[in-house]
């Protein structure tokens, strides 16, 4: 039901052709970005609603004449910046009109073990290892009453628009990219720099609403496909597991690139850098700004036990330290060193020679039992 998540910057990369060549000795010719994004429009939504890439690349075509560049200049920066006031609109008029419908059917869907009749079907396919999405069963579900049959209608839409609308917001963020790279290609005026910062504060590119809706609509999913298997198909462990700390999801929290992540070890993450330590989607990790997902937590307390963290390993006795320091070592000092770090453990408190992490002793014992400090 929910297609792979693909990084911001890849999902429109032309796959399997860099560096291949056919049987005629031509590099196959990728689709261009223009139609691409043609491609992805939705008729429904209205192409008003897009970055308007064709006619800004027409709007670049009056930088080649000297009498017009400086009005184009002035025209491309000006269509530009509308246009994405208007993709922020849409955005979020729809991503908060999806999560409101996906709280009203949360309700109806809740508790699916007692609603849900088991498929006989699920139960098969799930030995033989083929994954089941809900869409399929939905026609093996005749005798559920109308209102739950209704609502895993609008439930099953519904994850359709949450994945369109992603992919809304990566394609309009990589036309952004693209025409501004083609603008400074044909004029001495640089626009990348500023506009790759405007675009990543654009609230379709930040916000986290929608990522928080899809990862609660793939909770509920998964719950109903449970109870539709008869407790054979439980959600996976891998899909709910931080990617950091690769233990199940402790006070997660969603970015925007959909990715979860331990609140710890996301607080962590933040120092070496603000982007999704999976994708790299450029991402404010202030940990002021952290919002624990109550959805998340709740289901992955239902349907996963902690693991327990391994305990920390004991502490080298001081007969062990000699084989401990390298061979390379001249002898005088590794007899010092045998005897310093011998005497260290003897002085040490327990916790301190237990946990590794604050360092072992405090600096001044340290400084006191090494006779080498003075050397």
């Amino acid at each position: 039901l929910f297609p792979t998540l693909f990084p911001y910057t890849t999902l429109f990369r032309s796959r399997g052709w860099a560096g291949r060549r056919g049987r005629s000795g031509q590099k196959p010719t990728a689709m261009k970005f223009g139609k691409k994004m043609i491609a992805a429009m939705r008729p429904e939504w209205g192409a008003n609603v897009y970055v308007p890439y064709k006619a800004l690349k027409q709007t670049l075509s009056l930088l080649a004449d000297a009498k017009t560049a400086a009005r184009a200049e002035g025209a491309f920066v000006e269509q530009l910046m509308q246009s994405l006031q208007q993709v922020n609109r849409f955005y979020a008029g729809r991503e908060v009109a999806c999560a409101q419908l996906l709280r009203r059917l949360a309700k109806v869907l809740e508790s699916p073990s007692r609603w849900l009749p088991a498929v006989a079907e699920v139960g098969r396919l799930s030995s033989e290892g083929v994954e089941v999405s809900l869409a399929a069963l939905l026609p093996q579900l005749s005798t559920l009453d109308e209102e739950h049959a209704a609502a895993l209608r609008e439930f099953v839409d519904l994850c359709g628009e949450l994945d369109l609308l992603r992919k809304y917001a990566t394609i309009n963020y990589l036309a952004v990219v693209k025409i501004v790279k083609k603008h400074d290609k044909h004029s001495p005026l640089q626009l990348k720099e500023a506009f790759a910062e405007l675009v990543t504060m654009q609230p379709f590119y930040t916000s986290t609403q929608l990522a928080a809706t899809f990862t609660h609509a793939q909770c509920l999913e998964a719950e109903l496909i449970s109870a539709a298997s008869g407790s054979a198909m439980s959600p996976e462990r891998a899909d709910y597991t931080c990617s950091i700390c690769i233990e199940v999801l402790h006070m997660p929290v969603v970015l925007a690139c959909t990715h979860r992540f331990c609140h710890g070890c996301l607080a962590s993450a933040c120092n070496y850098g603000n982007h999704c330590p999976l994708c790299m989607k450029e991402t404010d990790l202030d940990p002021e700004g952290y919002d624990v997902d109550p959805v998340l937590t709740r289901f992955v307390a239902a349907h996963f036990a902690k693991s327990p963290k391994p305990s920390n390993p004991a502490s080298p006795s001081a007969s062990a330290i000699p084989a401990l320091i390298p061979a390379l070592i001249p002898a005088p000092i590794s007899a010092a060193l045998s005897t310093s770090i011998s005497a260290s453990i003897s002085s040490a408190r327990p916790d301190e020679v237990v946990d590794e992490s604050a360092g072992g002793v405090e600096p001044a014992q340290a400084e006191a039992a090494d006779p080498l400090a003075d050397r």
